[in-house]
């Protein structure tokens, strides 16, 4: 009886464990490059990226110089965008914070301090001593 249930497990696993390799190749290529964009298919998304920018280089250059301006402008305001949550990030970190000792008390402060304390002793201890 055991040994029936291992093989239909071995079979059940070899099944589920087979990948077509046309199939593959062919889900690599994204039918909607939104929709690929939208659910987070980073292989597709890569995939529709590198087509995009192997077929800019065999346009004008005059026509491509638009494009690639276009997405240095959308980098730039990514990046700036970045700084701006950085410079924001310690308010946020505070209002966590704040939070917190509302709900459970100013006794929550000896908590976070020791485990703060203890986490950087461990990662000091790991770096001496992993020389």
């Amino acid at each position: 009886m055991l040994s029936s249930a291992d093989n239909n497990i071995d079979a059940d696993i070899s099944s589920k464990m087979e990948i077509d390799l046309l199939e593959f190749v062919v889900d690599i290529v994204p039918k909607n490059p939104f929709k690929a964009m939208s659910s987070g298919n980073m292989l597709q998304i890569v995939f529709f990226s590198v087509m995009f920018g192997i077929t800019l280089t065999f346009i004008e250059k005059e026509k491509s110089s638009v494009v690639i301006s276009f997405f240095s402008g959308v980098s730039d305001t990514m990046i700036k965008m970045v700084d701006f949550i950085m410079y924001l990030a310690p308010y946020g970190v505070f209002a966590l914070i704040a939070a917190t000792i509302a709900d459970f008390g100013y006794e929550i402060i000896s908590t976070l301090v020791w485990v703060y304390f203890n986490c950087n002793s461990w990662t000091i201890f790991a770096k001496l001593f992993s020389l």
